[in-house]
This record gives C-alpha cells, structure tokens and sequence, in this order.
C-alpha cells in the first residue's frame, strides 16, 4: 500500500521526466540557430532561381552535409542570425544544404 505522500513523489517524478526534455529542447532552440532563413523578398528573380537551381534546402537531410560545414558558408556575427554563401545570396541556415556543399 503506498501513502499519499509516495504517490505525489511519484507523480513529480513523472512530470519532470516529461518537463526536461521539453525545456532541453527549448533552450537548445533559443540559442545556436536562427528559427528560419526564408525571407528572401530583397533577392531578384535570377537569384531566386539560382537557389531553386543549386537546390538549397533549410534543413539537410544528412547530418554531415550542412551549411555550417560547408567552405562555401559564410557565418552571421551572431549565431542565433542567418549566414550566408559565397555561391549564391539571401539568407543561409547553418542547418541547410544545396548541391555545391563542398565540406571543410
């Protein structure tokens, strides 16, 4: 038989174990990266169309093959801003990828 006092022990254990992965998460998303590098309302057509051509994606699929890992990247100030490239122009998520990705 548990006590009232064993049953809310172990009712906050269970809550916290809920709790600090979401608040891992949280304060691994406020710093390090920007949420999005998608505005790209300044850049002319032939611009756009060289990032759709170079096939620039926001979130790389393999975890070697991201912009922050890329000699072509060119890294904001502030690491919570976007970057950019040497290649083509707007704004570069570190997290992002295109077809010219050349590792350092």
């Amino acid at each position: 038989m548990t006590t009232n006092d064993e049953r809310s022990m172990r009712l906050s254990r269970r809550g916290l174990l809920l709790v600090l992965p979401a608040a891992a998460l949280a304060g691994a998303c406020k710093r390090g990266t920007p949420a999005s590098c998608r505005d790209t309302s300044g850049l002319s057509p032939d611009d756009l169309n060289a990032r759709t051509a170079l096939g620039y994606v926001e979130t790389s699929m393999d975890p070697k093959a991201h912009c922050s890992a890329c000699r072509q990247y060119v890294p904001a100030p502030s690491s919570d801003a976007c970057g950019t490239c040497k290649i083509m122009k707007g704004p570069i998520h570190p997290n992002g990828t295109c077809k010219v990705f050349a590792a350092l």
